[in-house]
């Protein structure tokens, strides 16, 4: 009876987890945007081959997006899997309605899935995006240490997730660079300056402590007596969350970089007045649900945050688009 449960596609969702699948897109989208007002802010291309060059360069970054937003998915499909083959004897005596000890789903399909996805995604990199080669290596690795072993280790674990997410961030950046370096010399750019880094890195690390801090509270959801570590967790996270707005352009990029900063404050209120509600009464699962899809509210206000006109609007725009598809996601694959 429980193997048939809402059907074999529905049970793939929840060992998946669906609602965070799309989270990886989001990462690797907020990385290409901060990446792009970084290279605008230079005016390099801007001056040196005309405004042309620089829409020439985000069309031309399309497809190397693309594929690192979809290693980005294969990367956490094929972790969630192996997370529920290495988890299933604890998972038959604390949690067994979900989809493996219930018997939904095989144990060797699971695995061959979660072998398959870091496959394909190293094998998508190695052939659309080879300058991410060596970051979507150290990030399968990571996904593989952190789910036979380091996830364990409360610290070292949590780390390692966030690490994961960092170097994920990474993933559009560079997409990005790789764009910009390989077209500056066919549009006549001859004093173009490689895409800054300095902007990237300082909302990539804000990012990262972030999923280190939601990672932190939800290793408490099955320990009601770690209440000093969910604390800790929780007022990281909230903590982490205006980091980004440091990076804020001080001369906004038009009427519509104007509109975007006053929307990254907006995201920036938002998110931490519903964690703040959402942990006061609420079970600790609730307030982890909180702290995962506020990924989508960081990824909004980072894109938002770059000040950069319709670039800005056009990425946060579509990260809380992912974000309203993340929460609809959830009520009808509901974590179990």
């Amino acid at each position: 009876m429980g193997a048939a449960r809402g059907g074999r596609l529905r049970a793939w969702a929840e060992l998946l987890r669906a609602p965070l699948l799309l989270s990886p897109a989001a990462d690797v989208l907020a990385g290409w945007s901060v990446a792009a007002a970084a290279l605008a802010a230079t005016n390099s291309l801007v001056y040196c081959a005309g405004p042309g060059a620089f829409r020439f360069v985000l069309q031309t970054s399309l497809l190397p997006l693309g594929a690192a937003a979809a290693t980005g998915i294969l990367l956490l499909a094929g972790g969630m899997a192996l997370n529920a083959v290495v988890d299933l004897e604890d998972d038959r005596d604390r949690k067994p309605d979900r989809p493996l000890p219930r018997g939904a789903l095989p144990v060797r399909a699971a695995m061959a899935v979660a072998l398959a996805c870091l496959a394909l995604a190293v094998g998508l990199a190695w052939q659309l995006l080879p300058a991410a080669l060596s970051v979507v290596g150290a990030m399968t690795g990571l996904i593989v240490a952190y789910h036979v072993g380091l996830k364990r280790l409360r610290l070292p674990g949590c780390a390692a997730l966030g690490t994961i997410r960092g170097l994920d961030f990474w993933l559009g950046v560079v997409a990005l660079r790789s764009a910009a370096g390989v077209h500056s010399q066919q549009i006549g750019m001859l004093n173009v300056s490689p895409v800054p880094g300095d902007e990237a890195l300082a909302t990539a690390v804000p990012y990262a402590i972030y999923m280190l801090a939601a990672s932190l509270f939800a290793s408490t959801d099955d320990e009601p007596h770690a209440a000093g570590w969910a604390r800790t967790g929780l007022v990281l996270a909230v903590a982490s969350l205006p980091f980004p707005l440091l990076n804020l352009q001080t001369q906004p990029h038009g009427v519509t970089g104007r509109i975007a900063t006053l929307a990254a404050f907006g995201v920036v209120i938002f998110a931490i007045l519903r964690i703040i509600t959402t942990a006061h009464g609420q079970p600790r699962p609730a307030t982890t649900g909180a702290l995962l899809s506020g990924l989508y509210l960081f990824h909004a206000m980072m894109c938002f945050g770059t000040g950069w006109g319709g670039l800005s609007l056009t990425t946060g725009m579509t990260c809380l688009a992912l974000f309203l598809a993340s929460r609809l996601l959830l009520r009808s694959f509901p974590p179990t």
